[in-house]
């Protein structure tokens, strides 16, 4: 995650997001965040899967101090409508 510091103060961040995820490819994305809660909206760069959606989040460290996030997250056109639970880690 990349902040943008022209959009962000005091507890609230605004970022640009890269996810890559084996086997489906590279989501790009970007957030609203206040303190560890974060709404993100992300979308697979092969746009013709309709592979896109939003989410929420929360972020924390692990315990090697790396950014990780528990997300719940809805597509509404990818298979039909999908929803899920994800744990992501900031490698």
């Amino acid at each position: 995650m990349t902040l943008i510091p022209e959009h962000s103060h005091d507890s609230y961040a605004s970022y640009h997001f890269k996810l890559k995820v084996p086997e489906y490819g590279t989501y790009l994305g970007h957030a609203a965040a206040n303190g560890n809660n974060v709404a993100m909206h992300f979308g697979l760069t092969d746009q013709a899967t309709k592979d896109y959606g939003t989410g929420i989040a929360t972020m924390s460290r692990n315990a090697k101090g790396q950014w990780t996030f528990h997300k719940f997250y809805f597509e509404p056109e990818f298979k039909g409508g999908n929803t899920g639970l994800e744990d992501c880690v900031n490698n």
